[in-house]
This record gives structure tokens, C-alpha cells and sequence, in this order.
């Protein structure tokens, strides 16, 4: 478990919010941590998507026409009148 300590007014403004609410400090920080984690969570799919956009930039990356895909799957529109 890590301590911190938090500014006078940052703490003020902690304790008057967890008193309006009616929440306990420690109800109120692991709602932070569960939020905080939630970013965490999205600040790494932030940074994969990047890293696999700056790869595709640089050429590392293979990429497949749509209409590529669509045909290996039988959804193009000549797959669909053969069917017809």
C-alpha cells in the first residue's frame, strides 16, 4: 500500500466532497482507484493504437484492401449475384 499526501486544499476539497455525499474516505478513494484504472486502461489502448499506426506509417505493417477482404469471404457484390 502506497501513502501519499495530498495538498491542504486538495485534501479539503476530498473531505468536503466525501462529506456531502456521504461517503466514507476510504469508499471514496477506491471509487478514485477504480476510476483511475479505467484510465489506465484506456491510456494503454491509446498507446497500442498509436505504436500500430506509427508502424503502419513506417511501412512495417501489411495491409489488405477492403475489397480484398470482402471477396476472400464471399460478401462482394459478384459473390452475392452468383448466389443469387
Amino acid at each position: 500500500m502506497h501513502k501519499i499526501q495530498m495538498p491542504p486544499a486538495l485534501e479539503k476539497r476530498f473531505e468536503e466532497v466525501a462529506g456531502k455525499y456521504h461517503i466514507s474516505k476510504d469508499g471514496y478513494w477506491l471509487q478514485f482507484l477504480e476510476f483511475f484504472e479505467e484510465f489506465l486502461d484506456d491510456a494503454e489502448d491509446y498507446f497500442y493504437a498509436l505504436e500500430a499506426f506509427q508502424s503502419f506509417e513506417r511501412g512495417e505493417e501489411k495491409t489488405i484492401p477492403f475489397e480484398e477482404i470482402l471477396k476472400k469471404h464471399g460478401l462482394d457484390k459478384e459473390s452475392k449475384n452468383s448466389s443469387d
